[in-house]
């Protein structure tokens, strides 16, 4: 079929069949780029105020765990209570605002 054609028309058959590639190449990344858009649309809306949650509760059991810490390890120092319950400002030679006992 080709065989007969001339140059010219080899050519231009061949410059349309590149033109229907590009369209269709063009549609397909269009295509790409809204699903895309879509997708980043559910994340920020739907998943990361979940995100956040799982944040703020990760956030309230280290607080717990931290306060369960810190009272097993206040139970045990018998020096610390000691102070507390004759209400000395002494802080066990520790420097201002680095103890914490004042966080009990």
């Amino acid at each position: 079929m080709f065989k007969n054609l001339l140059i010219k028309w080899k050519l231009a058959v061949l410059v349309a069949v590149m033109m229907l590639a590009l369209a269709a190449l063009g549609v397909s990344g269009y295509r790409g780029i809204a699903s895309v858009g879509e997708s980043v649309n559910e994340i920020g809306v739907v998943r990361l105020p979940s995100i956040y949650g799982l944040l703020v509760l990760s956030e309230g059991q280290t607080a717990v765990d931290k306060a369960t810490l810190q009272t097993a390890i206040y139970e045990n120092d018998y020096e610390a209570q000691a102070i507390r319950r004759r209400g000395e400002s002494t802080r066990c030679g520790m420097g201002e605002g680095d103890g914490w006992l004042e966080e009990i």
